[in-house]
């Protein structure tokens, strides 16, 4: 639930699991002055996650972008966080719309993608879905794989985080085999009974060794997207990333899948 009103305090997230007894609920704080810079506060759970973070960040990706490079250009915003508690905090950023990015000592990724709808939430149909996946891929592409992670929108919008990979040979010369790994947002617009594709922006793009990328453990979070920070507003998040390394949602490494699969049958 959000309340986005000026000179009080948003809950943008409510993740909590029932495990933890709290029923998600908006947080009553101090008024914050009409004037002040924006402010961001948080919670990781569960604690066998929180405490293997290393590091947590909010990502501008409105960054003027080259016509070639290897890999986006992204604002990276260090957020104090303590291990102990999950709890992290910023204050004195700019305003503007930040995804949140959330690393483990072991290498795993969490990151945000920002897929709300131009106008507002609501519900896809199968048939919708299905539409916009055939219109996504229509065209021949560069790229041998290609597939959705996450599909959200209503009836008019739909917004897909893509993961477009190319393994076969390319132009490009290397001295090991390496792999074009882009993971994007897409946005279609439905007019007049059809989809069409309105926009594309890249989240990450990379060009690693084949033998490297096998190992990627890095998921696209929808939750931990569009977090919007404006004068004024003090915005809590609560986020809980228990089971969401998942292919689903991004890159997971085999070994990784594996201990997922044996948990869920413990």
């Amino acid at each position: 639930m959000t309340r986005d009103l000026a000179g009080t305090a948003v809950l943008l997230l409510a993740l909590i699991p029932a495990a933890f007894g709290a029923e998600p609920a908006e947080a009553e704080a101090p008024p914050v002055p009409p004037d002040a810079p924006p402010r961001l506060g948080g919670i990781i759970f569960p604690e066998e996650v929180r405490r293997k973070v290393v590091k947590v960040l909010l990502l501008d990706r409105d960054v003027p972008q080259k016509a070639k490079q290897n890999e986006v250009k992204i604002k990276t915003c260090p957020v104090e966080y303590d291990p102990e508690t999950g709890r992290f905090e910023t204050r004195g950023l700019p305003e503007g719309t930040y995804d949140l990015h959330v690393e483990l000592k072991d290498g795993v990724k969490y990151e945000g993608a920002d897929l709300r709808s131009p106008e507002g939430e609501g519900e896809l149909t199968a048939g919708d879905r299905e539409a916009v996946e055939k219109r996504a891929f229509a065209a021949k592409s560069f790229y041998d794989e290609r597939r959705i992670l996450q599909m959200r929108g209503n009836g008019e919008w739909a917004k897909c985080t893509v993961e477009v990979i190319r393994r076969g040979r390319t132009s490009l010369r290397a001295e090991k085999p390496f792999v074009v790994w882009r993971v994007e947002v897409w946005t279609f617009h439905k007019l007049y009974g059809a989809w069409s594709k309105e926009e594309h922006k890249v989240l990450r793009r990379f060009r690693p060794d084949a033998e490297a990328f096998g190992g990627y453990n890095w998921v696209f979070l929808p939750e931990l997207g569009g977090i919007e920070l404006r004068k004024g507003r003090a915005v809590k998040i609560a986020v809980d990333l228990a089971g969401r390394l998942d292919p689903a949602f991004g890159r997971v490494s085999p070994d990784r899948a594996k201990k997922a699969e044996a948990k869920k049958e413990e």
